[in-house]
């Protein structure tokens, strides 16, 4: 019996609004009058226009119509995705959620550019479609400015944290908003090795950022381990030192994948004192990559004596040359070379080629 009431109260109401359903939208009133955020209050419903008092009971009536399934005008969806993003029609986000969940990238941005105010959509709608969540992401300069909206699409922008092309402004949102998921984090770990981006990322999460980073010193690829390694030594617990002495000493003696090396010496610098003794011993070792990745190691942690640099030149001029003949002389590193004299015109030793890997050439310069 209540069933029966209930629907007959539907009928009425749709009864009562024969506009709802045409297919003729009513004029619309001056842009002043139309209410952007949800409406509340009597000082709101005082300010709806003939466009509004028109509106509600289209909605209420479509509302209707959909809950005893009888078919309604496809124009009619549209007249109310078009009113809920116009900030006219927030009870509708649910239903908007539900249009647009397979809507493409042109439409969301189409959605983006006629929105009167796309953040407050994305808050009524939390979660958003991916596809408007991408166009917000593109268009998000200054991520301070959308924390709001962000918090209501947390877990969505944290996947958005693996896209090459838009995690890292994904990442910016999500830290200016407070909370960076472990979604987000596992995402930043897996490019630890591709992205210098992700590594400063990382590096900013600090102790938030020590599981996943231990992790991936357990990896099967070695520049994933021994950029994990980087990045820990940076955030400095000294609980994990011995791990990450475990994970970057191999790779200096490694340069076969580039930037394995550079990785490691920095991640072992970084730990200074902690890492000379074991570092030390590869100086009396038969490879003369992991000499001079030692050597390097000693001389950005202030541990290299002119004792050392003597007894190791001629097994760095003998890295040099070879590396001068395969045109890879990232392997040696700028201040070692330098240091020792060994440059060009002293020995065939070319500049590092212009075609440098990015982990490499940024290895010469950057420190924690």
């Amino acid at each position: 019996m209540s069933r029966f009431f209930f629907v007959a109260t539907l009928l009425a109401v749709a009864a009562s609004a024969p506009l709802a359903l045409s297919r003729k939208e009513a004029a619309p009133a001056p842009r002043a009058s139309e209410i952007v955020s949800m409406p509340g209050g009597t000082a709101a419903r005082r300010t709806l226009s003939l466009s509004d008092r028109d509106l509600g009971p289209a909605w209420s009536a479509f509302v209707a119509f959909r809950f005893l399934g009888a078919p309604c005008p496809p124009e009619s969806g549209a007249r109310f995705v078009n009113a809920f993003f116009d900030g006219r029609l927030p009870a509708a986000a649910g239903f908007v959620r539900t249009e647009l969940a397979n809507i493409d990238l042109p439409g969301a941005a189409r959605i983006a550019d006629r929105a009167r105010s796309f953040d407050r959509a994305l808050v009524l709608l939390g979660p958003a479609p991916e596809s408007l969540l991408r166009v917000f992401v593109e268009r998000a300069e200054d991520p301070e400015a959308h924390v709001e909206a962000t918090r209501a699409n947390v877990e969505v922008l944290a996947g958005l944290v693996a896209d090459p092309a838009l995690g890292e402004r994904a990442f910016s949102l999500l830290k200016a908003a407070g909370g960076v998921p472990s979604r987000a984090i596992h995402a930043l770990s897996q490019r630890v090795a591709c992205d210098s981006w992700a590594r400063t990322a990382l590096g900013s999460l600090g102790s938030k950022a020590v599981p996943c980073l231990l992790e991936a010193l357990d990896s099967s690829d070695a520049r994933r381990r021994a950029a994990g390694a980087w990045v820990l030594a940076g955030i400095g617990d000294p609980a994990h030192a011995e791990r990450i002495l475990q994970a970057a000493l191999p790779e200096l003696a490694r340069d076969s994948i580039p930037g394995n090396a550079a990785f490691a010496i920095r991640a072992l610098a970084a730990l200074g004192d902690r890492a000379r003794p074991a570092v030390r011993v590869l100086l009396r070792s038969a490879d003369d990559q992991a000499v001079a990745g030692a050597l390097q190691v000693l001389m950005k942690s202030g541990g290299a004596t002119a004792e050392d640099l003597d007894a190791a030149r001629s097994r760095v001029e003998r890295l040099a040359s070879r590396a001068a003949e395969a045109g890879d002389e990232a392997s040696i590193g700028l201040e070692l070379r330098a240091a020792l004299g060994v440059a060009t015109g002293a020995m065939r030793v070319p500049d590092p080629p212009e075609n440098l890997n990015p982990s490499q050439a940024e290895s010469s310069a950057r420190t924690w």
